[in-house]
């Protein structure tokens, strides 16, 4: 699951359980200080004012997990 608003996006996947667990701790550290764990859930901060920036963030987060585990 993949929400986005103004301040960022939270990301969190089907029972919890994510297929690169160091690919995903890599992502979170690549973030550089942007992305944090909570409740079973990533948070990454991003200030997105207008609804196309968006939709192109959550679309770049979710190729860049898509392409850790696909990796």
């Amino acid at each position: 699951r993949l929400d986005a608003g103004p301040k960022g996006a939270t990301v969190q996947f089907h029972k919890n359980k994510f297929g690169n667990p160091g690919g995903l701790v890599s992502f979170i550290q690549g973030q550089r200080g942007a992305a944090s764990v909570k409740d079973n859930r990533i948070v990454v901060r991003q200030v997105w004012e207008r609804e196309g920036d968006r939709v192109k963030g959550v679309y770049a987060i979710a190729k860049q997990l898509a392409g850790l585990v696909a990796g």
